[in-house]
């Protein structure tokens, strides 16, 4: 499945979590990324803005995206997972959300 993401402009990474953000499996195009120096950290964000947005009335958390200086990084949960998405600055960030949105289904069978 990281093939298709592979292939979207500025793919750096993807990271399959726990809920607690061990990191179950990954992929890089290019160099390695130390994924699980910062998977907890996000997993936690991810946690508590899912909280906060239940708390607020806006539901359910579908998804979170945090760009910096130098990645675009997005999370999408599914059940007991969180996936993350390494785009540079520069990549289409919007695409590759689609593109999990889309296979992830299929990872979790």
């Amino acid at each position: 499945y990281a093939g298709v993401l592979r292939s979207i402009k500025g793919y750096l990474g993807l990271a399959v979590l726990n809920t607690s953000g061990q990191v179950l499996a990954t992929d890089a195009a290019g160099q390695p990324i130390d994924f699980k120096r910062f998977s907890p950290d996000f997993a936690a964000i991810f946690n508590q803005c899912a909280i906060s947005a239940d708390r607020q009335g806006f539901q359910k958390c579908t998804g979170l995206t945090a760009h910096t200086e130098k990645a675009v990084i997005i999370i999408i949960p599914s059940g007991n997972f969180r996936f993350i998405g390494l785009m540079s600055p520069d990549g289409n960030g919007f695409f590759m959300q689609v593109q999990l949105e889309k296979i992830i289904p299929q990872i979790v069978k």
